[in-house]
């Protein structure tokens, strides 16, 4: 007689060297999305809608008197960013550019013309994150202080592109800072 307790469950002689483990369900990652714009001053886009998903492009055109400045169309980019820069409509008449208001963020302060020392403060609706300057001042020589706001939904997330791109445009501008010190 056997000394070995038995199983009242048949168990294979391989069962020993191999256990089964059950799959593990895939992890999807969060849903990313592109912010829609909530303005477009003198101008208008399509399609309107709050969020877009990656792959969907967005049409942007300007009123009599207004000048497009940046692309006339955006994609939405895999990592819930919108490609290339923040179209806006301009007519030349301030002191600055019109500042561009970020997809998803708007803008409050002098609307009419922009003048030296002029401010403008940006904000993003509820659940996005500004990232950039959320109040910009117009200087002397027709640039903006600061850097360009940018709403963002939390779960969005830069590409190797976009970190690619951010970095040759900050070792542009420093080289063209050491270039300014140089020749002084």
């Amino acid at each position: 007689s056997s000394q070995f307790p038995i199983s009242p469950f048949p168990v294979p002689p391989s069962a020993s060297q191999s256990i089964p483990v059950p799959p593990s369900a895939p992890q999807s990652p969060p849903t990313v999305w592109c912010p829609g714009p909530l303005e477009f001053e003198h101008g208008w886009f399509y399609p309107r809608g709050g969020r877009h998903p990656p792959g969907s492009v967005l049409l942007y055109g300007c009123s009599g008197g207004f000048t497009l400045r940046g692309p006339p169309e955006r994609r939405c980019g895999p990592g819930g960013r919108w490609e290339g820069p923040d179209p806006v409509c301009d007519d030349g008449s301030g002191d600055c550019p019109a500042p561009a208001v970020p997809p998803g963020g708007s803008m409050e302060g002098s609307r009419s013309r922009f003048s030296v020392e002029g401010r403008v403060r940006f904000r993003c609706r509820p659940g996005l994150q500004l990232v950039g300057s959320a109040e910009r001042r117009c200087l002397e020589g027709g640039t903006w202080s600061g850097t360009e706001p940018r709403c963002r939904d939390p779960n969005s997330f830069d590409t190797p592109e976009d970190v690619a791109e951010a970095f040759l445009a900050s070792l542009t501008q420093t080289v063209e800072v050491a270039e300014a010190n140089t020749t002084h």
